[in-house]
């Protein structure tokens, strides 16, 4: 398949080197700048906020919390928080997913 509707990443940079993951995070963002929407699975939060237009946050098998970013740039720190817990409560090592979409 050449184009999917939807690019599934999990972990893509958990077992590379730091040069070889700066080189999958540059196709991925190029990759979604071409209109690719991606789907990223990961526990690293610099893959998570360089790569995420929107970040989803998973604890114990449900989300946790929700929350945009800009450019990289979190534009709403408490993000918003369907399972009525605390957000910052939230371990970093629970995120888990992200999605970003052209």
């Amino acid at each position: 398949m050449n184009r999917p509707a939807l690019l599934l990443a999990d972990e893509p940079t958990g077992a590379l080197d730091s040069r070889s993951g700066e080189q999958v995070m540059d196709l991925l963002i190029d990759l979604n700048q071409i209109g690719q929407t991606l789907l990223i699975v990961t526990h690293d939060p610099h893959l998570a906020t360089r790569c995420a237009g929107r970040l989803v946050e998973m604890a114990d098998g449900r989300v946790a919390r929700e929350r945009a970013l800009d450019n990289g740039q979190d534009t709403d720190p408490q993000g918003t928080d369907p399972q009525g817990t605390d957000p910052q409560a939230t371990h970093p090592k629970a995120t888990d997913a992200l999605e970003r979409s052209a």
